[in-house]
């Protein structure tokens, strides 16, 4: 395995496991009265700079983000298709081996 493709590998594992404490933590905590804003965070730094268009799409519809879980399906819609294109371009670096 190359090492841009091991780094991809990393990348994903990384975004699964934020996903699943986000929406883990995000469901379990909606009608809490507690702060629970650590996992979004993480989930959104490791997806930047896809999760940077959220400016953008807020001036575009500013009713977007309103229902429930808008923004974290968003968030890791951003974190899977940046993982896709990680997978995506370290297929270009792969070794070919000769036979």
């Amino acid at each position: 395995m190359s090492t841009f493709r091991t780094l991809a590998v990393m990348y994903l594992v990384a975004i699964c496991l934020a996903t699943a404490w986000a929406w883990y933590t995000d469901i379990q905590l909606f009608y809490s009265n507690r702060e629970h804003l650590l996992p979004d965070i993480v989930l959104a730094f490791l997806s930047l700079p896809s999760s940077k268009l959220f400016e953008f799409i807020i001036d575009l519809w500013p009713n977007f983000f309103e229902r429930p879980f808008m923004q974290l399906a968003s968030v890791t819609f951003c974190g899977m298709v940046q993982a896709a294109l990680l997978f995506i371009i370290s297929g270009f670096f792969q070794k070919h081996r000769h036979t």
